[in-house]
């Protein structure tokens, strides 16, 4: 619709910037010792295997240490835990689609 901006994010992106800034923040030791869980989420991996329900990812020093059903995931006395319930978990997607064109060579 030309005139009109949208000035609000739709929810799903809302809740991928809230995922994503609360890893960061305690990745960057916000946490006891820098570690976070984030449990309950449906976890998707990319790889073709089986979807993860009520999964859970534990992250230690802002990467992964650990990934597998909430009941069975062992996380260490004191990690902060996030209630993702409800939630998708899936890996950060890129866009490496390019034209190529000769205005845009300084861009590349």
């Amino acid at each position: 619709m030309a005139g009109r901006s949208c000035t609000t994010t739709p929810r799903p992106i809302r809740a991928s910037l809230a995922i994503a800034a609360a890893v960061g923040a305690w990745g960057c030791g916000g946490g006891n010792d820098g570690s976070v869980a984030l449990l309950g989420a449906t976890i998707i991996d990319g790889t073709g295997g089986p979807v993860l329900v009520d999964g859970g990812i534990l992250v230690r020093d802002g990467r992964i240490e650990a990934i597998g059903s909430r009941e069975r995931l062992l996380l260490p006395k004191g990690v902060d835990e996030v209630d993702l319930s409800g939630r998708f978990i899936i890996p950060g997607l890129v866009d490496a689609h390019t034209t190529y064109q000769p205005w845009a060579a300084e861009r590349y």
